[in-house]
């Protein structure tokens, strides 16, 4: 006794499938947005080289004025008769000029604050840059997972038509003779349109796993520009703070002396925030001149090179390649499958 065939309604795409032309604006779309992400990184550094090279310039400054004090302390300090005599010539002089130093190193010390004030400001900056660039990892990394689920999707309604094709041509089924050709004309249409859908799934997939590389490379150095920075910004406004304070106390009193040898003791600290800037400045000068002409370069060759080969017309689409595609699909979704659960094990 022959079963009427019931067959089995399409499946449900998340999102729409995509065209082959849809693909193609959509590589130059995320093209053109990574080259804009790698010009205001390319400012950001920049800034970073110049912001870096200034602190440098005035913390030296500011080591310099206090050592300018220090000598004319120990000039003013030095014993004999005849020194005596010069430094009661010569003290109101010294005293002038002392006071000139101390003036310049507090107007040293402000600038330098304002300089790392900015330079926090530049830190938030970046923060919020590395956040807004891992906005667009995540959106790629969606929108790969979800072309990865429509792929095995089709492929798994592939293998359902040709399950209907085979019931249906092994004359099992109580239909006519020019139902039974018209319904295997139909599925085999859809079949055809299904295995193209895995095509274009599969390009998508494709394309957002290439693009997701040079997005992450781009948000991994903005973010470690924002740490290294931000770690400078603390260290550094500790020792400068710690510095003001003793510049702030010193004048001319008779315990000036005191006082100096305690700023210099403070400003000696600088020796570590001078370094570190010199290390920022030797950074920055990588990113300009190696690591984002490189990327640079790597996303213009990759644009060049690539290209989306699919099947631009249905009736190249046989059923055995319909099956091969839908089989690939399957193995590929497997193996990722066994690798995901091999590196949550690993974990």
């Amino acid at each position: 006794m022959t079963e009427k065939l019931k067959l089995n309604p399409p499946p449900r795409y998340e999102g729409e499938r995509p065209s082959q032309s849809s693909l193609l604006e959509r590589r130059d779309s995320l093209r053109t947005r990574h080259r804009e992400t790698l010009e205001r990184v390319n400012g950001l550094v920049e800034s970073q080289h110049e912001i870096s090279q200034e602190l440098g310039s005035e913390l030296a400054a500011m080591q310099n004025n206090g050592q300018r004090l220090d000598e004319l302390r120990t000039a003013e300090d030095e014993g004999g008769m005849l020194a005596a005599l010069v430094r009661t010539f010569n003290r109101r002089r010294v005293i002038l000029e002392r006071r000139s130093v101390a003036e310049e190193l507090l107007h040293r010390y402000e600038h330098v604050s304002r300089k790392l004030r900015q330079a926090s400001a530049f830190s938030d900056e970046l923060r919020l840059t590395a956040l807004g660039l891992q906005e667009e990892v995540e959106e790629l990394h969606g929108e790969h997972t979800q072309a990865v689920r429509n792929e095995r999707t089709a492929a798994g309604r592939v293998h359902d038509l040709e399950a209907q094709l085979a019931l249906l041509e092994s004359g099992e089924f109580e239909v006519s003779n020019s139902e039974r050709e018209q319904l295997i004309d139909k599925l085999q249409f859809e079949e055809r349109s299904e295995s193209l859908s895995i095509e274009l799934f599969r390009a998508q997939a494709n394309l957002l796993k290439q693009e997701i590389a040079p997005a992450r490379a781009l948000r991994d150095t903005v973010m470690g520009m924002h740490e290294e920075m931000s770690h400078f910004v603390l260290a550094a406004t500790a020792r400068v703070n710690g510095a003001g304070r003793k510049i702030q106390a010193l004048g001319m009193a008779a315990d000036a002396p005191t006082v100096i040898n305690e700023l210099n003791e403070s400003l000696a600290e600088l020796d570590v925030a001078m370094e570190a800037t010199e290390v920022y400045v030797a950074q920055a000068q990588e990113l300009l001149t190696r690591v984002l002409p490189e990327m640079s370069r790597t996303l213009s060759v990759s644009a060049q090179a690539e290209a989306l080969e699919l099947t631009d017309d249905l009736r190249d689409m046989s059923r055995e390649r319909a099956k091969a595609l839908a089989d690939q699909a399957m193995r590929e979704a497997a193996l990722s499958e066994v690798e995901s659960w091999l590196d949550k094990k690993s974990l």
